[in-house]
This record gives C-alpha cells, sequence and structure tokens, in this order.
C-alpha cells in the first residue's frame, strides 16, 4: 500500500511538470478531465489508506498530522475543481460557476459571468445572486524618463507582400541639429527644432473657409467659417449653425453630440442648415480632414478648406509638438514640418512623396512594402498599476463592506468568489474585466496547508526542542 501511493505521488510529480507547460486553460481541461477525476480520487483513497495501515502513524501525533495535511490539500482542491462543483450542484444543490469573466462598464452594475474572456455567450454564461458596481476605473503609470516624443520610420506590407507580413518599424535615435539615417532608405535627416508644444502659423490672411456649389455651378461660393454665414444657391439655402475647431463625438449615434475639442484649428469643421426650395430641410456636417464626410449623392456639394500651415511657432503647453526637419537624398533636399493633431497621437509623412521622383532609389523601401513613412508618436509611460473601485450591491441594497478597490494581487471576496483584476479597455479605460474564482474547497486547501506547517514545524523543531529540555530538567539543569 505504501510503495502504491508513493508511485502513485510520483506520477502526481511528473503530470505537475508536463502541465506547467501546457498553459493555463491547457491544464485546467487537463486535470479537470474525467480520467485525471479517478486519479484525484485513487490517490486520495491510497493515502488515507496508507495512513490506516501504517501502523506507527496513530502513535506518532506530528506524523499523523503531517500526512493528514496532504490530504485535505487534495480532498479541498477536487472539491473545488469543475467535477466538484458538478457534484455539488447534482447532490447538494449547490449552484456555483468554478471560474469565469467579468466585463464592468464604469458607472454600471454587472452580475453575468462568462466562460472565456472573449465574453460569448453561446460559450456559456453564469448569473451571480448579486451585483458589483464599477465606481471609478484608474490607471497609474511610471513617470516618463524622456517627455520627448518619439520618431519611427514605418513601412506597412503591400499587395504584393506575404501574407503573414508584419508591420516593420525602426525607431530613429534623435537629437537637433544632428544628422541621421532614415531606415530602409538612402535618405538622410536634420532635425532643425523641436517644440515640446507647438501652434501652427498661416499667411497672412489665411483662414479656414467653406466652399458650395450646387448642380452644374462651376466656381463654388465661399462662406467663412463663422456662425450665420448664409448661401443662397439655385434651389437651396445653405447656412453655418456652428463651428468647430477640433470636433470630437461624445456617445453614439443618434444620442450621442459633437463637441469642441479645443487646441489649434488642425481640423476645422462646420454644422451646417440646408433648406431646399421646397421647404426639406436637412443638417449636415463637414470637416476639412475627412472630405467626403457629410458628402451626399446629391447635386449639392459642400466642402471644409482648412489652408495650409507655412511653419510652426511655440505655444503654451497642452498643445502637440512639433519637429522641422531637413530631408536630403542624391543632391536634393526638402524641409517639412511633423505635427500631430491635439486628438492624434501620430502623424505620417512619406519622403517619397516629398523627394521627387515618387519611388526612385532614395525612397524605394523594401519590396512587398509600402514607401516608408515617417512617424512621430507619443511617448507611451509604462503601467504601474491599474485598479477598480467595485461596490458591492446585495439584494438591491449596498453590503455593509462599503467599495473596494480592486488590483493586481488584492482581490475582492465576496459571497463565495474572489474577484481579480484581470484586464481592462486600453483604449477609453471605460470598463474592467475581473476573473472570477470560486472558493469552494479552499478552505480546506489553506487547512490542509496550515496543519501540514505546524506538524512539520513540530516534528523537525518542536519536539527535538522539547526532548532537549526534558533531558536537562531530568539532569537538574
Amino acid at each position: 500500500m505504501l510503495v502504491l501511493s508513493l508511485v502513485f505521488m510520483a506520477l502526481l510529480a511528473v503530470l505537475s511538470l508536463v502541465g506547467a507547460f501546457l498553459g493555463a486553460e491547457r491544464a485546467a481541461a487537463f486535470f479537470n478531465a474525467s480520467g485525471m477525476a479517478a486519479f484525484w480520487i485513487l490517490l486520495a483513497g491510497l493515502l488515507v489508506l496508507a495512513m490506516i495501515y501504517h501502523d506507527k502513524l496513530p502513535r506518532a501525533p506530528a506524523s499523523l498530522t503531517l500526512h493528514l495535511g496532504p490530504v485535505l490539500i487534495l480532498v479541498g482542491a477536487m472539491w473545488g475543481s469543475t467535477a466538484g462543483h458538478r457534484l455539488a450542484e447534482k447532490v447538494l444543490d449547490i449552484d456555483k460557476t468554478p471560474r469565469g469573466f467579468m466585463k464592468i462598464d464604469q458607472g454600471e452594475a454587472g452580475s453575468t459571468v462568462y466562460a472565456h474572456a472573449d465574453f460569448d455567450p453561446q460559450a456559456g454564461l453564469f448569473h451571480l445572486p448579486f451585483s458589483l458596481y464599477l465606481r471609478e476605473f484608474t490607471l497609474e503609470h511610471y513617470p516618463l524618463r524622456d517627455p520627448r516624443w518619439k520618431l519611427t520610420a514605418v513601412m506597412l506590407p503591400g499587395p504584393d507582400a506575404p501574407p503573414d507580413a508584419e508591420v516593420l518599424a525602426s525607431k530613429i535615435p534623435w537629437r537637433e541639429g544632428q544628422d541621421v539615417e532614415m531606415p530602409f532608405t538612402a535618405v538622410r535627416l536634420r532635425i532643425l527644432q523641436y517644440l515640446d508644444s507647438a501652434e501652427p502659423v498661416y499667411a497672412e490672411g489665411a483662414a479656414p473657409h467653406l466652399e458650395v456649389a450646387s448642380g452644374e455651378q462651376a466656381t463654388p461660393v465661399v462662406l467663412k467659417l463663422e456662425a450665420g454665414q448664409t448661401a443662397r444657391l439655385r434651389g437651396v439655402t445653405v447656412r453655418v449653425a456652428h463651428v468647430f475647431a477640433n470636433p470630437k463625438m461624445v456617445g453614439l449615434p443618434p444620442e450621442g453630440r459633437v463637441i469642441d475639442a479645443g487646441g489649434s484649428a488642425s481640423n476645422p469643421a462646420a454644422n451646417v442648415d440646408v433648406e431646399w426650395a421646397d421647404g426639406r430641410k436637412e443638417s449636415r456636417f463637414v470637416m476639412a480632414r475627412f472630405a467626403m464626410h457629410g458628402q451626399k449623392d446629391d447635386h449639392l456639394r459642400i466642402s471644409c478648406v482648412a489652408p495650409e500651415p507655412i511653419g510652426n511657432r511655440a505655444a503654451p503647453p497642452g498643445n502637440p509638438p512639433a519637429m522641422e526637419l531637413l530631408l536630403t537624398c542624391d543632391g536634393r533636399e526638402k524641409r517639412t514640418w511633423l505635427v500631430p493633431g491635439p486628438v492624434d497621437d501620430r502623424v505620417l509623412i512619406c519622403p517619397a512623396k516629398l523627394l521627387e521622383p515618387e519611388g526612385n532609389e532614395c525612397t524605394s523601401g523594401v519590396r512587398g512594402y509600402s514607401l516608408p513613412y515617417l512617424c512621430l508618436a507619443k511617448p507611451t509611460p509604462m503601467i504601474r498599476d491599474y485598479k477598480s473601485d467595485l461596490i458591492v450591491i446585495d439584494e438591491s441594497r449596498q453590503v455593509c463592506l462599503g467599495h473596494k478597490v480592486v488590483e493586481v494581487n488584492d482581490p475582492l471576496h465576496y459571497g463565495g468568489y474572489h474577484f481579480y483584476q484581470t484586464h481592462y479597455d486600453e483604449e477609453e479605460q471605460q470598463f474592467t474585466i475581473l476573473s472570477v474564482v470560486s472558493d469552494t474547497g479552499l478552505p480546506l486547501v489553506y487547512g490542509g496547508f496550515v496543519v501540514m506547517t505546524a506538524a512539520a514545524f513540530w516534528r523537525c523543531w518542536g519536539q527535538p526542542a522539547w526532548r532537549y529540555l526534558r533531558r536537562r530538567s531530568d539532569h537538574g539543569a
């Protein structure tokens, strides 16, 4: 019996090593398979029988307790497994899910647990008897060592690229006044100046405006980009209702609305009212950077035109940076600016479009890829921590524990479950993703570790110390 128990324990050690290389999901499926369930039951039974038939254990409480710990750990793990949860539901009518994932939007409550992190209802879901309300989600970052934006050469896979081709990118170490080579090309770059916060400079009198044309009209009517400006054309009247320097959509249509993001007018836009001769009225939205947006398949053409800046200048903090470059190759040179908009975190320019003819030996790049671009990208600080401020709502009331800030390695425990911070909305930080783990069998597992640790301490240190003190007492010391 003892030999057979040792063989099964050795097999458990081997299976544990194999499971370590399978990954979390495959290992969980493997150890919860029906064949492994029989192995767990046989192993637990062998350990119990070995303890019963070991004639010395009853006379050695420390050793007996030391052997009892692994049995409790094993039984607790089996009770908390997927099969153990199914057995508890059938025999004891305890309805709990062993594990899953929750996605909760900020300012909303959720109680649905999905089987997988893709949140597919077809893969199975479970409803908790209580809800979690996401009060606030916050990110903490490490401070940036260098706040300057990064300069990178980028090439995108073209139509002739292999199906598995990836984007090619190479960072360019730069310093003002220093010449550097642009990767993938023969172009040399010189950073003439870098402005931490910049605003565009336009020629005198240059300003964004609207161009309105109707039917076969060749010359459009030009309107100032000011509210109230009106153009009366044959069969239609166009009036500027509202002007935006940098429009931003808040919410989703039809309830969503457009607000002005502020900053320099890098994407001027206008909301215009259109009234036809037959009395029909409608509203259209036109932007400078997306000329086709707001256009309809009719004879009325409205476009927002922004003047091209002739340079940039330093501005108060809050605006995006700007970088002035000098590109040279084969005796040709071109000065240009890299300037992201207030909403974008990067901007691209293609030297081949600046150093003509396009596709020459200076900017030919790599075969199968697009011509190389320069990208000025905002540096991303490393994430130090992400936290979810949660409130437990049980039977439509807030429970006495109030709110709990869940972060990595600091879960929320309530209602027989642990809720761990797993992931979050990387773009807007508007929702959090929690992994849900049942605590069924966990008291037995913890109890087994406590019992085993206490017995090992007593067996290895307590008993020898006690015997030593007894001997000294017997000798009158």
